[in-house]
């Protein structure tokens, strides 16, 4: 069996397949929901996935390598990393939920076709960020996203957004580190793990076979040299996870005497994978704020579409905590507020502060050279005071020589 690694060789073009063999390894007789290398639990891919048919179509680099020289045109797969942020708090069963859900997708058709007329390759991971929760912690979490804007939900909507953004018409290779934790909450959220899904590769063991160890993703990324900021973003980790991946499978080329074309698409993985990070964009409290109550406001008309008959026999109850929801929200939304626009002032504030703390400073060091200088100014008067003292001195020695010389003077002494 191929390792985890070289399976991800095989989707990214870098290995072709044995004849004979389609996407996953199996036959071409084979279903695609008996997916090599995971069994029916859905388990990350550790000790070697089937092989999976090449997106890019390229030749292995040995021609009398164990998987000739086969030319795989199959260039048709998603890679799809996502990442979850406050796991405990999502699966728990509490009306209030606080968390957040990252998606990244990588489509292997625009780096079959990456020509001058595909996109950039700054935007060939396409990047969403959700999050649920009271407004004070929605707010961070959209402060602190990089790929774009943050999208407020409801926890029952996280499988809803999910199967909008991932197509089951497509292969999908999902993509996670340490991704045991995330796959849980798929599981709770009822995402089907099996449909259209080809294998599921985490970046921690991939990285295990290629740098011969393992760790954080700040580690990993770290070390293969890739750019990365404001990591434990569910939408940031889900972006870095697929540029850690591609770095990965770069790095396991290094050494060897390459084709032109493999070249070609070493260069165009890593160019995706060390691309520029957006700069942090200014946060919009107010109209974050003003998403959230649009949310509120969208529940609410859910709520009052409900069937006559129900909302009468319900009408007391759910109606006033309805309401009561409401002020709730409006008030956190108005404390998200003023606490950005508190957090702004201090801001301002601690600025001024070590401005005039620099003034005081600079003033208090012209202050010491100015006392520097003046016990300079003494010292040399002192100086000069003992040196005419010495030189009296000299003369009064030298007159008293002379005088006991002379025979009169003599009597003095």
């Amino acid at each position: 069996m191929l390792s985890a690694f070289q399976s991800i060789l095989g989707f990214l073009g870098l290995r072709s397949l044995p004849p004979g063999t389609g996407p996953g390894g199996l036959s071409h007789s084979s279903s695609m929901a008996n997916t090599a290398g995971m069994d029916h639990q859905h388990n990350i891919a550790s000790d070697g996935l089937k092989l999976l048919w090449s997106s890019l179509g390229l030749q292995s680099e040995s021609p009398a390598g164990p998987y000739g020289r086969d030319n795989v045109r199959n260039r048709d797969i998603l890679v799809v990393s996502i990442d979850f942020e406050g796991l405990q708090s999502i699966m728990a069963a509490t009306t209030v939920s606080q968390g957040q859900l990252g998606i990244a997708v990588l489509d292997t058709r625009d780096l079959s076709t990456s020509l001058p007329s595909s996109p950039p390759i700054e935007s060939m991971i396409t990047t969403y960020n959700f999050v649920t929760g009271l407004p004070l912690y929605c707010a961070t979490a959209a402060r602190r996203f990089l790929f774009g804007e943050t999208i407020p939900i409801f926890k029952q909507e996280m499988l809803e957004k999910l199967e909008s953004i991932i197509p089951r018409t497509r292969d999908i290779i999902l993509v996670g580190h340490g991704f045991q934790g995330d796959q849980q909450v798929l599981r709770y959220l009822n995402f089907d793990l099996q449909k259209s899904i080809l294998s599921i590769l985490d970046t921690g063991k991939i990285a295990r076979e290629v740098l011969a160890s393992s760790g954080s993703l700040r580690d990993i990324l770290t070390r293969l040299g890739c750019p990365f900021a404001q990591l434990h973003s569910a939408g940031n980790d889900a972006n870095f996870t697929p540029r850690a991946l591609l770095l990965l499978a770069v790095k396991s080329y290094i050494g060897q005497t390459l084709r032109q074309e493999t070249q070609r698409t070493l260069d165009l993985l890593k160019g995706i994978a060390q691309s520029r990070i957006p700069h942090q964009p200014h946060f919009n409290a107010r109209a974050f704020a003003e998403k959230l109550m649009r949310l509120q406001m969208s529940r609410e008309k859910q709520a009052k579409s409900l069937d006559t008959t129900r909302q009468e026999s319900t009408r007391v109850g759910p109606a006033a905590r309805r309401a009561a929801q409401g002020v709730v929200v409006r008030r956190n939304i108005a404390r998200a507020v003023r606490a950005d626009r508190m957090s702004a002032r201090k801001l301002k504030e601690r600025q001024e502060s070590d401005e005039a703390e620099r003034a005081r400073m600079a003033a208090q060091g012209v202050v010491e050279r100015q006392k520097i200088a003046r016990a300079e100014r003494a010292a040399r008067r002192a100086a000069q005071k003992d040196n005419k003292k010495q030189e009296l001195t000299r003369e009064e020695r030298a007159a008293i020589t002379t005088a006991r010389k002379d025979p009169i003077l003599r009597l003095l002494f």
